[in-house]
Order: C-alpha cells, then sequence, then structure tokens
C-alpha cells in the first residue's frame, strides 16, 4: 500500500489524511488508511500510470488477481473434469481448514451473483445494508454473512472490473482484424467522456477504455496519444497504426484546405 498512497497533512487546516503517491494527482481521503481504498483509486489514476508505470500495473494485477471471479474461476479449475459445483457434503466430515475454505467459496459464489445483480440488473447498492436484505438473506441461508455495500462499491466492483477487462484483453490477442472505434459524447454537465472499443470479425464488440478529457484539446495528437496506448495493451504493430492515422490526418488537412 505504500507504493500507492503517502501521508499528507493539509498546509491550512493541518489536518492529516492520505493521497495518491503521485504528485500530479490530488486524491485525498481522511481517516485511516484502507487497501481496498487505495486499491480502487490506483487502477483507474492516470497520474499514477504517468509517474510509476510499475507500481500502476502491480496494482492493476493485484486488483484483478483478487477479484471474485478470479477466485471462482481459480476453484473451476481445481474441480473433477465435468463437476461445475463443489459438492459441500463430503466437507462437513472433514477438518476445520477445508470447512473454512468451503464456506469462503460459499460466500463468494454468492457475493458473485449479487455483484452481477448490481452491475448487470441495477441492484441498488443501498438494498443490501438494508435490515430486510439481511433477514432476507439469513432466512435464505444462514450460512452466508451478507457483506455491506461498501465492500461492493471499494473492493469487488473495482477488482471484478479490471479482472474482466484482462480477461477480454486476453481474448482479443488471439483474434486477427480489429476494428477500432473511438467515440465520445458528453453528460449533463457536462463532461466530454470519450470510449475505445474493439471489434472481431463476429461482430462481438468489447469495451477496453474510457477517458475523460472535458479540460483538454481533443485534437489529433490526443486522439492518435489514446488509441496507441489501447494499442499497446493488445500487442498491436504501433508502426502500423502511425501510419494509419497519420494517412487519415493527411486526408482531414487536404479536405479543410479545399472548403477554405
Amino acid at each position: 500500500m505504500s507504493r500507492l498512497i503517502t501521508k499528507y497533512e493539509d498546509p491550512k487546516t493541518k489536518k492529516k489524511s492520505y493521497r495518491c503517491i503521485a504528485p500530479d494527482c490530488g486524491e485525498t481521503r481522511a481517516g485511516n488508511a484502507a487497501f481496498d481504498c487505495a486499491l480502487k483509486h490506483a487502477t483507474p489514476c492516470k497520474h499514477l500510470e504517468k509517474f510509476s508505470p510499475e507500481a500502476y500495473h502491480d496494482a492493476l494485477a493485484q486488483s484483478g488477481q483478487s477479484s471474485l471471479g478470479a477466485q471462482l474461476d481459480e476453484t473451476s479449475h481445481r474441480l473433477p473434469h465435468g463437476q461445475t459445483s463443489l459438492d459441500m457434503v463430503p466437507i462437513r466430515d472433514q477438518g476445520k481448514k477445508i470447512k473454512e475454505d468451503a464456506h469462503q467459496l460459499f460466500q463468494a459464489k454468492v457475493d458473485h451473483i449479487i455483484m452481477r445483480l448490481i452491475c448487470v440488473r441495477g441492484l441498488i447498492p443501498n438494498l443490501i445494508d438494508s435490515t430486510e436484505w439481511k433477514e432476507l438473506m439469513h432466512v435464505l441461508n444462514g450460512n452466508y454473512k451478507p457483506t455491506s455495500g461498501d465492500t461492493f462499491a471499494d473492493k469487488h466492483i473495482p477488482r471484478e472490473a479490471n479482472y474482466v477487462r484482462e480477461k477480454q484483453i486476453e481474448i482479443l490477442r488471439r483474434i486477427d482484424n480489429l476494428t477500432l472505434t473511438f467515440d465520445g459524447n458528453t453528460t449533463r454537465k457536462p463532461h466530454a467522456i470519450y470510449t475505445a472499443h474493439a471489434t472481431t470479425p463476429s461482430r462481438a464488440s468489447y469495451f477496453l477504455d474510457g477517458h475523460e478529457g472535458s479540460d483538454e484539446h481533443h485534437n489529433t495528437q490526443w486522439v492518435k496519444g489514446k488509441l496507441l496506448k489501447v494499442c499497446n495493451k493488445l500487442y498491436i504493430n504501433n508502426l502500423c497504426l502511425n501510419s494509419v492515422l497519420d494517412d487519415s490526418i493527411g486526408r482531414q488537412k487536404e479536405l479543410v484546405g479545399h472548403l477554405f
């Protein structure tokens, strides 16, 4: 955690807190240092990526490897061929360590389903902190210990996002003839949001990266830099992309010249 955050004291109020290790990042958080919160901030922090690429990529790796999906994926590889779930009956007669591991797996499975309900079906995270939700979980299975909404927001969801993203990149690296798209839009505030997607020949589209560019000039070099960054993740030849982008830029300048 010391590679991601550092102690900070406000020069005016003298209040002590923690801040991102990257000098250009102004993110601070009061209270005790928490690894989950530090990891949640580090993985999307562009300032940390520039200041310490090694710490940034280590944070991404740690985040993905400790996700619920990674835990369940690792467990599935240990199951006998053809078996899709862990048989809990024999475990009841085993030692304490095996029981603890089985309970941890059960907890992870339930949390993974709840996380999907939040991210895919729109379940409100505040609902899982309610008395009624905890009562429902206890009635369904008293062995499940309800996980707080903050744990989902600060730990499970950000880590799962990094895990899924790395799995997507692994898939895309094995596919030829990808189509890279870069599109922008504005929110109601308004803020400029740009997204990068890769589409396969079978027309399956994968979200790769997002950029908040409200205070930046969206010129050719800015767009080119974002696209090259995505290509680095996919191991695409940058020389080829540079040539395509430069040729596109040249045609745009020529068109503008004819118009004016």
